[in-house]
Order: C-alpha cells, then structure tokens, then sequence
C-alpha cells in the first residue's frame, strides 16, 4: 500500500489500468452502502461486520487499498492511502462531474477513464 500510495501520477495511471475491472467490481459491491459511509480496511473499531463490509474489505485487501466511501448517493471514493487527510485515491463519478478543486479538500483532480478520476486531498 505504502508503495502504491507514494507512487507517481503516470504510475498510478498506469496501475489505475491494469486493475480497473477489479475497481469496478468494488465500486458496484459498495452500492448498498449508505450515502456517506465507509468501509476502511484497518478499522480497529469493535463493529459486527456485515457480509458488505466483510467483502469490501476482501477486495480492498486483494488490491493493496485503504478504503471504500460512498460520497453521495451517486460517487464513491477508492483510497489508496495517506494520512488523516493527505490521502491518494481514485474516484468514481457515474455522472461524469469531477469534485471541485478548492484550498481544504481536493487538490488536484485528474480525469483517466469515463466515470473515473485519480485524485489528491489535503
């Protein structure tokens, strides 16, 4: 993860490519998640897990990633990983409408594939 994490835009582009089926297959196993939940792969919080957030973190695990949000009701957030709020990720956008970029969330926001943005926070 770590690896991944500090890894260059063209590297993350290029991984982004290589594991987008699997990328989606976990965007449409966090559908039934509620809008502003997440699943979070070291989550040392004691909480039943469902048989959703159990296989989320399955994939999550399987691809070296932080955790799974769901935004709003239509996008969803693929963290790779960072601290607090520093983090890299890729987000999921059905409509095709990237997040603003602004001072104290989104930094940078890039477009790689329909519905798909690889993205910076701070």
């Amino acid at each position: 993860n770590l690896k991944l994490t500090l890894s260059t835009d063209g590297d993350l582009k290029n991984w982004f490519k290589a594991n987008k089926p699997a990328l989606e297959e976990l965007v449409n196993s966090g559908e039934s998640l509620a809008a502003g939940s997440s699943v979070i792969l070291n989550d040392s919080r004691l909480q039943e897990p469902s048989p959703t957030s159990t296989a989320i973190k399955a994939k999550l695990q399987a691809l070296h990633l932080s955790s799974l949000s769901k935004v709003d009701d239509k996008q969803m957030e693929v963290i790779v990983g960072g601290v607090t709020d520093n983090t890299v990720g890729f987000l999921y956008a059905p409509d095709n409408k990237p997040p603003l970029i602004g001072p104290t969330e989104y930094i940078w926001v890039e477009k790689i594939a329909d519905n798909w943005y690889l993205f910076r926070t701070t």
